[in-house]
């Protein structure tokens, strides 16, 4: 009895391990959605984002993965005025792109640690209703980021960033249509963030 105990865990042990092996490939689906409400005595601000991921990986060596990824993002903000009960809205929508390097470290049976680095690209464009306004950027970004990953099974795994340190190069345009006008910009931006209160997923499909 023991033996096959051991038998059916090491078999086990066997089919989970080969799912960050080299040669193996990942396709990745990501979801992030986010709420927000700040209420005070003379405003009420609301935003609402979501963003898509989609992208492909592969194990070049065992633990440690390349790949690519685009992502599409809207951004919704409202502010409610109370005094004056008027209401501004703006609508963002952004769509771009990365590459990838990240490396995978073992904690506990299927759960990992990972790290990596990424180079990406973004374009957003935000319309303000109200002013007719529209602000067009380009942003340039590397990035170190580090989190948690669990291979469920050979065929699927799940991850999430928990930290990021990054650097962007950032250039936008803002046109405004009632006073017809153009106006650009350039700023160089270094920051770190935790996703922790607006946690986010990837779920991986591997072969």
């Amino acid at each position: 009895m023991k033996k096959f105990l051991f038998a059916v865990l090491l078999t086990a042990a066997t089919f989970f391990a080969q799912a960050q092996t080299k040669g193996t490939n990942a396709i990745g689906l990501g979801l992030n959605t986010k709420s927000t409400t700040d209420d005070s005595q003379t405003t009420t601000k609301e935003t609402k984002d979501n963003t898509y991921n989609i992208g492909y990986g592969y194990f070049i060596r065992d633990n440690v993965k390349i790949g690519v990824d685009v992502n599409y993002e809207t951004t919704k903000n409202t502010t409610l005025t109370k005094n004056t009960n008027t209401l501004a809205e703006s609508n963002t929508k952004s769509y771009g792109g990365g590459i990838y390097g990240q490396k995978y470290y073992g904690l506990f049976k299927t759960i990992y640690a990972f790290g990596g680095v990424k180079a990406a690209y973004t374009n957003s464009k935000e319309e303000t209703v109200n002013s007719v306004e529209t602000i067009t950027s380009n942003d340039y970004s590397l990035s170190a980021y580090g989190g948690f990953a669990w291979f469920i099974s050979k065929h699927i795994a799940l991850e999430t960033d928990l930290l990021n340190v990054s650097a962007t190069y950032s250039k936008a345009e803002n046109t405004t249509s009632a006073n017809p006008s153009t106006s650009s910009s350039t700023k160089f931006n270094l920051s770190s963030s935790g996703t922790l209160t607006g946690l986010g997923f990837r779920v991986f499909l591997l072969f």
